[in-house]
């Protein structure tokens, strides 16, 4: 999780400082495996925001592996809040729980639906959202990991432009509940959890909202994640990740899978293109420069249909950049993570963005 910076002519934003850990209340954070990220930001939309972003490692006496707590939170000066949270807890080496947490009152913009949606056709709104899901996966085997998925959406549009897109009925731009369950399949062989330099991990998780647990209306999601990581030579290392996700029934339009993530397509606006089906592949270098600093180089393909028959390569979008690692927790091969990236779209769209997170993309 992270901040996105956008840099345009209208807007002007600073990243304040990173706690430096040679001071006193820097070595205070580090020793207790506390790392604290303080940020400051402004657009047009949200105003003066500022906030931060924290990581919490620790461990129990159950388990050899890290247990993380990964939070964000950002409060603006037009009262608009973001926060997300994400604990990862090991009970024991066969058995792991993760709860995802986000609640937001926060502007968006919507473009339409479909791989042809104009920049022109672009309208703001608020968004208030509450979003949890909750998994809990046993090791079942050497390499595998299996186990139920809960998840709850609920959330409302307003400050609609009248007459527009969203104010014409589509489904989702009001308020909606979404309750389902799920399981989730992983599949996992990587050396490392935070920075791998070989394996392979599948991840196959598929959810269905039902009206019997409160949802709105019957639809479903699947996903499939697969990355593989091959070392080159030395700590040169190459990154590959796949991405489906497919929507299917009477699914909310901001829930419609979109292109636009800090993670799986940097150099987009979030949601600048949705359907219910959504392709994505990404390829990384990763290198070391010097002692804890790495760099990365970096690209990414889309394309999206609301029809498996008609998904193509005729109008792929593409994203790409370059970026800077610098290892936090070198033991536990944690970076700081700073990448520069662009897209191929035209005129206004055609912006440099900015990322600062704690994590690898992928």
């Amino acid at each position: 999780m992270g901040l996105r910076l956008l840099i345009r002519p209208v807007n002007f934003f600073l990243l304040l400082l990173l706690f430096s850990s040679n001071t006193a209340f820097g070595n205070f954070f580090r020793n207790n495996n506390i790392f604290l990220m303080p940020v400051i930001f402004y657009s047009s939309d949200t105003g003066t925001g500022f906030g931060a972003s924290a990581i919490y490692l620790y461990n129990t006496e159950s388990s050899n592996n890290t247990n993380q707590i990964w939070t964000t939170g950002c409060y603006t000066t037009k009262k608009h809040i973001l926060m997300s949270t994400q604990i990862e807890h090991n009970f024991n080496s066969r058995l792991k729980s993760s709860i995802d947490l986000v609640v937001r009152k926060y502007p968006g913009s919507f473009y339409g639906v479909g791989t042809n949606s104009e920049y022109d056709n672009k309208e703001d709104y608020l968004n208030t959202c509450f979003k949890v899901e909750i998994s809990c996966i046993r090791k079942v085997s050497s390499a595998i990991w299996l186990g139920p998925i809960y998840k709850l959406v609920s959330e409302s549009i307003s400050e609609k432009k009248l007459g527009g897109m969203l104010d014409s009925g589509i489904y989702g731009s009001g308020s909606t509940l979404s309750s389902g369950l799920g399981y989730t399949a992983i599949y996992d062989t990587r050396d490392h959890e935070f920075y791998p330099s070989s394996g392979t991990m599948i991840t196959l998780k598929q959810l269905v909202y039902l009206k019997q647990l409160g949802s709105d209306k019957l639809h479903s999601r699947h996903e499939l994640d697969f990355r593989q990581f091959v070392q080159l030579y030395g700590e040169n290392i190459l990154a590959f990740q796949s991405i489906s996700k497919l929507a299917d029934g009477d699914t909310p339009v901001l829930q419609l899978p979109g292109i636009g993530n800090d993670n799986i397509f940097r150099g987009y606006h979030a949601g600048r293109f949705r359907d219910k089906i959504l392709t994505i592949a990404q390829l990384e270098y990763r290198f070391p420069i010097w002692r804890r600093l790495k760099g990365t180089v970096f690209g990414a393909t889309a394309t999206l249909a609301d029809k498996l028959a008609l998904l193509s390569t005729t109008n792929l979008k593409n994203a790409g950049g370059v970026g800077l690692r610098f290892a936090l927790v070198p033991e536990k091969k944690i970076h700081l993570r700073l990448d520069f990236t662009w897209n191929d779209l035209s005129g206004d769209e055609n912006v440099t963005g900015i990322y600062l997170q704690f994590k690898e993309a992928f």
